[in-house]
């Protein structure tokens, strides 16, 4: 993943019809690399919750799982509203060169890459880079 550059654009459909990361231009959009399985991925869950609900619509908020159902499941048992790309085929996973997760990538409004982090991360990681949820980016 390369600073300052969009990464690579890829269309899903989260119940509303297709649409694609570029289609998201204008607002920073967090993208995160996830499975149910793994540990340090579900413990970060609730700090993207907590990024949707903080700041709705000013920040786009991404979950990818290349586990089918499992992870659609995972997150109806817990409550969470996140929106999930279901990447089974592991078609996003490759053209991001996604290995170990959780992986998180923050892009700017323009679309350029800000941040990559690799690990569990935290709400306050994210809410530093985003400013205050009424500010602008």
């Amino acid at each position: 993943m390369q600073y300052d550059r969009a990464p690579p654009n890829f269309t899903f459909d989260l119940g509303n019809g297709p649409t694609s990361l570029a289609a998201l231009a204008g607002r920073p959009v967090l993208i995160n690399f996830w499975a149910s399985y793994c540990e340090p991925c579900t413990q970060e869950l609730p700090a993207f919750e907590k990024i949707r609900r903080t700041y709705g619509n000013r920040v786009a908020v991404i979950t990818l799982s290349n586990e089918g159902d499992g992870a659609r499941d995972y997150l109806i048992a817990h409550h969470f509203t996140l929106p999930l790309v279901d990447d089974r085929d592991n078609v996003v996973w490759k053209k991001y060169g996604v290995l170990p997760i959780p992986t998180t990538i923050l892009l700017r409004p323009n679309g350029t890459v800000r941040y990559v982090t690799v690990g569990e991360t935290s709400y306050d990681e994210f809410a530093a880079l985003l400013g205050a949820p009424n500010a602008d980016s």
